[in-house]
């Protein structure tokens, strides 16, 4: 269950004190290296936790700072595992949103979060703060601790529950889904897809993994795990209604272009969606985010793959691209079964490669 997490801390450029432990609880804290800062200088600040024997499977580091003091180069992931889904940052409003998960699904350890860098417009003192929306994901369950602001540290406490941090252990399922026996193959992607809450409102204690997956369903997993801000179509698909679950994700697809519909203006959400036609729905998501170039030469491509002559048309660049970005693999036999139908289990690996593709790319 998913709860979401409140915080607020305000920050100097002096060192903050060394923080009182406190058993169970995990403390958020930014370390700066200097009281002030030179013009042209670069400096590190640090987001982390105080507590490396508590884990976390997701996070959210979301602030301010003071653009006319300095201005953000980059931020810093010293931390492998984390995968960084959100990473956009403002300099003339001094604002930056970083995001994302451990990769293993195991819960990382390591106390720094993130770090950033930036680079001194003159000298002076320089402030930050993390907003209300900053959240560390408890590695036990898919929810959040509440966090209670305390002077200048910030606490993850024991939930209304009751319940207490604990850190995942090896022998603990990678998902909270009671059908993925059979599924090793998809059961980290899946395991990835709960954990951010991108299978709400579409599996709860199944996943039901060999089930066909919906155009709705996974257009809604789409716009979600690309973080795409939500968007109202004004003229709506005529058959997704205003209180689906699925209606704000779709007609997002739909202002973005990335869904279409057919020549009657329906989207047909509860239609089995084919191989080709995912790729197809990846493919124009990875050009609106800029992650792919268009000039691609399907034939470099295909070379290999024994069933490309069956590929439709109008999927063959977009097969073509998500080869090209290694988020298509075919099956065992060099398959790409354009025409066949997508299982849910085969939508979340598609998902968490692209994912992954976006860090890459986010990185490079």
């Amino acid at each position: 269950m998913k709860r979401l997490i409140s915080l607020f801390l305000a920050l100097t450029m002096l060192l903050l004190p060394c923080m009182v432990s406190a058993e169970g609880k995990v403390h958020l804290d930014a370390v700066y290296e200097g009281r002030s800062v030179e013009a042209g200088d670069q400096f590190m600040v640090e987001i982390k936790k105080a507590e490396s024997e508590i884990s976390f499977l997701t996070f959210r580091v979301n602030g301010e700072f003071d653009a006319d003091m300095a201005e953000l180069i980059a931020p810093v992931y010293t931390n492998e595992s984390l995968g960084v889904l959100t990473n956009l940052f403002d300099n003339e409003v001094g604002t930056f949103t970083f995001e994302g998960y451990d990769q293993t699904i195991r819960g990382t350890k390591e106390d720094v979060v993130c770090s950033l860098l930036f680079k001194a417009k003159k000298s002076g003192e320089f402030n930050l703060k993390l907003l209300e929306d900053c959240m560390l994901g408890k590695a036990d369950e898919n929810a959040f601790h509440e966090l209670e602001v305390s002077g200048a540290t910030v606490a993850i406490v024991d939930d209304s529950d009751g319940e207490s941090v604990s850190i995942i252990e090896d022998t603990k399922p990678l998902t909270p889904f009671d059908d993925m026996l059979g599924y090793d193959w998809a059961e980290k992607a899946v395991g990835v897809m709960a954990t951010l809450g991108i299978t709400e409102d579409i599996a709860d204690t199944s996943f039901y993994p060999g089930q066909n997956i919906t155009r709705g369903e996974f257009v809604t997993m789409l716009v979600r795990i690309c973080k795409q801000k939500k968007n109202a179509a004004s003229v709506p698909f005529g058959d997704v209604t205003e209180d689906s679950y699925q209606y704000e994700e779709v007609m997002t697809a739909k202002v973005l272009g990335v869904a279409k519909g057919d020549e009657n203006g329906n989207f047909r959400p509860d239609e089995a969606i084919t191989r080709q036609d995912v790729c197809t729905l990846v493919y124009r998501m990875m050009l609106k985010m800029n992650k792919v170039n268009p000039e691609i030469k399907t034939e470099d491509y295909f070379e290999g793959f024994v069933d490309t002559d069956s590929i439709a048309p109008y999927a063959t660049e977009p097969v073509a691209g998500l080869i090209r970005a290694k988020i298509l693999k075919g099956d065992d036999t060099k398959s790409i079964r354009p025409e066949d139908n997508m299982t849910r289990a085969e939508a979340a690996v598609i998902l968490n490669s692209l994912a992954e593709f976006n860090i890459l790319v986010s990185r490079g």
